[in-house]
């Protein structure tokens, strides 16, 4: 999926994303609000899997 406007584009997460999404969920105001996603995952690596289940679950619907 990808919207696209003038100024923001929208599109499914790819894995060269781990490192902003870590970034993201470590925010304080994000952190609240995501504890868990936060304290189990320690690295942007850590999100390669939430990636992989995303990307997998959208093209189920894709078809």
């Amino acid at each position: 999926m990808r919207i696209e406007t003038n100024h923001i584009i929208i599109r499914d997460f790819e894995r060269k994303d781990t490192e902003n999404l870590y970034q993201i969920v470590r925010e304080k105001s994000i952190f609240r609000f995501m504890p868990d996603w936060a304290e189990n995952n320690d690295s942007p690596k850590a999100f390669w899997g939430y990636i992989n289940w995303h990307q997998k679950t959208v093209s189920m619907f894709n078809r």
